[in-house]
């Protein structure tokens, strides 16, 4: 059971998911603070909503952008072999 649960954390988390989530926590801390703390919905007046939400968008927009750029470099090298033949 700990070594799925390190693989899993060693397949899915990097530096660059973290930094991800720290900077949008940031972001929608900074948010509630200046545009949501008076407001009367539920998501927006709530900064313990507010930081889950930003981990989420952190984490979420960071693993689609790491696997943007695997994909775009996967299909240049099989360009790049398509040409050599």
């Amino acid at each position: 059971m700990i070594k799925s649960w390190k693989t899993f954390w060693k397949n899915n988390f990097s530096w660059w998911h973290v930094l991800g989530m720290f900077v949008c926590m940031l972001f929608a801390i900074l948010y509630w603070h200046y545009a949501g703390r008076y407001s009367e919905y539920i998501i927006k007046n709530n900064i313990f909503l507010v930081i889950v939400w930003g981990l989420m968008l952190g984490y979420v927009t960071i693993d689609l952008a790491i696997n943007a750029s695997k994909r775009n470099s996967k299909e240049k090298n099989e360009e790049d072999t398509k040409r050599d033949f």
